[in-house]
């Protein structure tokens, strides 16, 4: 089984993207490099802007016009934000939701094998740590926390991501480590809200990056 990931957006979103294709590999599924090659297409949406939202919504649309007997994915934001409009443009789109990404390779499968499979909800699962198929093997992107603490009117992201959950420092530089051992050359730290980290556990943002560092 073949799977093409298109991701659109931030650096926690890529870093969703490369677990995701983490969990499948493992799970012996190929990721591979064009879409005319694959079986499933997971569409990794973006849905802060709405320039953004407008061509996720033309992406997916167009997939399934163009590739008919591909089986499609959408994964990222859109699926927690805004369901109804998935739902109308996509009904025979499996959905991974941003905290569901450990059941990557059971909801390709069931997709792969024509079942419509809909993972969504939050979790306090940690994203430190997890496999991770990185592109650029000199580039590591860390996620240190997910979510933020505010109820903004005007930011849409809250839906998708949820509550601030900040994972354990002792962790993040766990992975920093191994990353470096395997040849990256910059450490990217990244999250909804970095400034945040570590407020809903009692750590700080200066004492990570010191650790890192």
């Amino acid at each position: 089984m073949k799977v093409y990931i298109d991701s659109y957006g931030c650096t926690f979103n890529k870093a969703d993207a490369q677990i995701m294709a983490g969990v499948l590999v493992e799970n012996e599924i190929d990721i591979v490099d064009s879409i005319e090659e694959a079986d499933v297409i997971i569409v990794n949406t973006c849905y802060v802007k709405l320039p953004t939202e407008n061509k996720v919504v033309y992406k997916i649309q167009k997939l399934q016009k163009d590739f008919p007997d591909k089986k499609i994915i959408v994964s990222g934001c859109m699926v927690e934000i805004d369901p109804e409009k998935l739902e109308k443009i996509g009904p025979n789109c499996s959905w991974i939701g941003p905290h569901q990404l450990n059941k990557s390779a059971d909801v390709v499968k069931g997709t792969y094998c024509g079942d419509v499979i809909r993972e969504t909800g939050f979790t306090k699962e940690s994203k430190v740590g997890v496999p991770k198929l990185i592109d650029d093997g000199l580039i590591h992107i860390i996620q240190i926390c997910e979510g933020c603490l505010g109820a903004c009117t005007f930011c849409c992201t809250r839906f998708a991501r949820g509550p601030l959950n900040s994972y354990p420092i002792e962790d993040i530089v766990a992975e920093a480590k191994e990353a470096i051992e395997n040849g990256a050359c910059e450490i990217q730290l990244t999250a909804q809200d970095t400034a945040a980290f570590g407020r809903d556990s009692g750590e700080k943002l200066s004492d990570l990056i010191k650790e890192v560092a």
